[in-house]
């Protein structure tokens, strides 16, 4: 046999026997350890359903009901709304995170390494990615058409625990204009948004989702199983059971 020949074949061998080495030590790594690769930051990688962003905010308790407040400049732009979370809510006050949205979760990532995960009742978060989880029975989303001052709607807020409430009275002074509606008072403020589940003018009994739009707002939730979605224009957007 020629010398060359019994030379590629050597080299041949050798090789297959390196791609069969390499195979096994990437089988024997995933199966011991899986694919635990940072994404966006994030130890272990969050749920990636939806696009990372950087924006400016505070996760606060209205009631039993958490949100996640989005500020620009010193305007609130949006919102979400997780619903009857059944644990106290120690959040952050107003500073810069990465967000990530999903159809039924958020992942929070704040500068100083701490990920939060809030979600609708049953949905998987990976609980070892995040060191604060909430979970709750609705998660909605709700983004402002007009001018609201994020101060000003905090501060309602506060006064009134109730988000709809605050939305109520956002409506009512765009309404009659500033200064002629009170300061946020339960005394003299205007109508407030129905809690009631009726008359739903998106979703209804069985309806998983829904959405609906209004003078100053528009929102959309998703509910988990055992509720369904009601959407009006005095109410919002909730789960109901």
């Amino acid at each position: 046999m020629p010398k060359n020949q019994n030379r590629v074949g050597v080299t041949s061998n050798q090789l297959q026997m390196k791609t069969i080495f390499l195979t096994w030590l990437v089988a024997l790594i995933t199966h011991n350890y899986g694919w635990q690769i940072p994404i966006g930051g994030y130890l272990g990688g969050p749920p990636q359903s939806g696009q990372a962003k950087t924006s400016k905010g505070e996760l606060i308790q209205a009631g039993s009901d958490v949100l996640l407040l989005l500020q620009e400049g010193t305007k609130i732009t949006e919102f979400y709304v997780l619903q009857d979370v059944s644990k106290p809510l120690s959040g952050f006050d107003n500073q810069y995170f990465d967000i990530t949205p999903g159809g039924d979760k958020l992942s929070i990532g704040l500068a100083d390494g701490v990920n939060i995960c809030i979600k609708n009742a049953g949905v998987s978060s990976k609980e070892r990615v995040y060191s604060q989880t909430y979970e709750g029975g609705g998660l909605a989303h709700f983004q402002f058409t007009t001018d609201v001052e994020y101060k000003h709607f905090v501060a309602l807020l506060q006064e009134y625990k109730n988000y709809q409430q605050v939305l109520g009275q956002i409506d009512y002074e765009l309404l009659v204009g500033p200064g002629n509606g009170g300061s946020g008072s339960q005394s003299n403020s205007g109508p407030r948004l129905a809690i009631n589940c009726e008359g739903c003018s998106g979703g209804g009994y069985g309806a998983a989702g829904c959405s609906v739009s209004t003078s100053s707002y528009s929102c959309s939730v998703q509910c988990p199983p055992n509720s369904w979605a009601c959407c009006t224009v005095v109410g919002g957007c909730r789960c109901c059971k």
